[in-house]
């Protein structure tokens, strides 16, 4: 009688209590989660501000304007492949 009592309780929890388990453990890894992202929220917008300093929108310098793009000639770098092998 103890194991058919032990079993119904089994299969009570089972249907009734680990869902509620799961449910507050869901809960309380959602509130985590929304305070990261609270911290990363503030962290989003101190690097938007960051970078909003780092690319001025004027680039002018005592009366000279100093180009918006730059350019790199690649041409002019030898040609240093390795010439290992067979001729012919």
């Amino acid at each position: 009688m103890h194991d058919i009592f032990m079993f119904v309780a089994g299969i009570v929890f089972t249907v009734f209590a680990l869902p509620v388990l799961q449910t507050i453990s869901d809960t309380f890894v959602t509130l985590g989660q929304w305070l990261l992202s609270v911290f990363n929220l503030h962290i989003v917008r101190n690097n938007s501000i960051i970078q909003s300093y780092q690319n001025p929108s004027e680039t002018q310098a005592i009366g000279f304007q100093a180009p918006d793009e730059e350019y790199y000639d690649e041409d002019d770098e030898p040609d240093e492949k390795l010439k290992i092998g067979f001729r012919g």
